[in-house]
């Protein structure tokens, strides 16, 4: 059965309200392109049908990141920590939640806790002397302090993997919440089976593929210019069916 104008003019503008979310997405990842950590999002689409079981536009259904490894980089700061491996650091949220990141870039606030880029509390074992001045971190998670030259541990850091990291959803600024679809996180101490080491003096780089999402970026903008056209026609020919009405 043809699709009346009404459900052409749908389709179309569908289309093009997709491929413009698609778009943003495709935005998001390219200005995250140095932000270390973060990984790659995508939107998943889904077509709906109507109730004569023909197609009447598309969905977003949700997003997915893709949580491949990515480069180490050295640095000269030792509160730069980037995990080599499955797992994700944990941070305390504002709201008493746990969320969960792959950026590592660490430093110490006044009160001597180790905190991430927005000031969140990183969720460990230990605490940091007051006349410290230097932390690192081994790749098994013991963290030390170094006070009057002489080193000592200060505590661990343990790691969180889930059964599905690509269902994790994103809370912005590059943390993360466990979800349904994720599973509940497991703790575990770095270097062991299933779990990342952790690397001082280093931190992951994103993982976006500049390759990738201009081609993409690419094939979406022409999706929605054919989505474009398609609404302009069909507009067209919802004017001339209303000037031969009226006669």
């Amino acid at each position: 059965m043809p699709l009346s104008f009404g459900g052409l003019y749908h389709l179309a503008q569908n289309g093009m309200l997709a491929r413009q979310m698609d778009m943003d997405q495709i935005s998001n990842n390219l200005a995250n392109i140095h932000t270390p950590g973060y990984k790659q999002m995508r939107t998943n689409f889904q077509e709906m049908l109507n109730a004569e079981n023909e197609i009447s536009g598309t969905t977003a259904a949700c997003s997915q990141a893709r949580p491949n490894q990515g480069d180490l980089v050295i640095t000269n700061n030792s509160m730069d920590w980037a995990i080599a491996g499955p797992g994700y650091f944990a941070i305390k949220m504002p709201d008493g939640t746990l969320g969960y990141t792959r950026d590592g870039t660490f430093s110490l606030d006044n009160a001597g806790n180790i905190v991430n880029g927005d000031g969140y509390q990183l969720d460990w074992t230990g605490t940091i002397p007051a006349d410290a001045d230097m932390v690192q971190v081994d790749t098994n998670g013991i963290v030390s302090a170094r006070v009057d030259g002489v080193w000592a541990e200060a505590g661990n850091v343990q790691l969180s993997i889930f059964i599905n990291p690509t269902g994790l959803e994103s809370l912005g600024s590059n943390i993360w919440k466990e979800s349904e679809a994720s599973g509940t996180a497991t703790p575990g101490n770095p270097g062991e089976d299933g779990y990342g080491q952790i690397r001082g003096y280093t931190i992951e780089s994103s993982n976006v593929s500049m390759t990738d999402e201009i081609s993409h970026l690419i094939r979406t903008q022409r999706g929605f210019q054919a989505a474009a056209r398609a609404l302009d026609k069909t507009d067209n020919m919802i004017s001339l069916a209303i000037r031969m009405r009226q006669g």
